[in-house]
């Protein structure tokens, strides 16, 4: 499966950070809750995004005199993001508060950024495993393409089913012991991989 990376950001998304109630600028729910929007207060559209690595291609020439080319991962980094204009807020729910559908909101866009914080500690180890090697550049950048899309579509797998996870202890009505476990959970993770300064 190829990722078209550029599909996955908007216009209207930000990086990680606290989410306010105008952050959610979506007209309508996201496809995906159509069919369970009423029991919503509000739906997130959180992406990892990987944009793109600086690639270098080198020409080795193999010991029998054939071309043979490198590709060797210069740059790399994942991060989360929100997509404001997918992201929903159901006007009109009243089944909670706002700050407890914020504050789950708010958990949900955690497990990306964690993800990706957690993918960006691994770095080192990813240029290793994606390094490729061909009898032409453009097939040796198509291997480490692959690579990349193999990480990323893990990391999508396993931040999906985390979010589905907390969903399934949390949202089953008023769950604010449970939430409160979640979220301190996450920022303690966010903490553990916080950024090198």
């Amino acid at each position: 499966m190829d990722i078209d990376y550029s599909e996955l950001s908007s216009l209207d998304t930000i990086r990680y950070r606290p989410l306010t109630r105008e952050d959610f600028k979506g007209t309508k729910p996201p496809e995906v809750f159509a069919a369970v929007a009423d029991r919503l207060g509000a739906a997130t559209c959180a992406h990892l995004i990987l944009p793109p690595a600086k690639l270098l291609i080198t020409n080795q020439p193999s010991a029998t005199g054939e071309a043979s080319y490198e590709v060797i991962v210069e740059t790399l980094e994942f991060y989360a993001e929100m997509d404001r204009s997918c992201s929903w807020w159901n006007q009109n729910f009243v089944g909670l508060r706002e700050d407890y559908v914020l504050q789950h909101e708010q958990i949900h866009f955690a497990i990306f950024e964690v993800e990706a914080r957690r993918l960006n500690a691994e770095v080192p180890a990813f240029k290793k495993q994606i390094r490729s090697t061909a009898s032409s550049s453009k097939e040796a950048q198509a291997l480490a393409q692959q690579k990349l899309n193999a990480i990323l579509e893990d990391a999508i797998a396993v931040v999906m089913q985390r979010s589905r996870d907390f969903d399934a202890d949390t949202s089953l009505g008023y769950q604010p012991e449970k939430q409160k476990q979640w979220f301190t959970r996450v920022h303690e993770e966010l903490a553990e991989h916080a950024p090198a300064r």
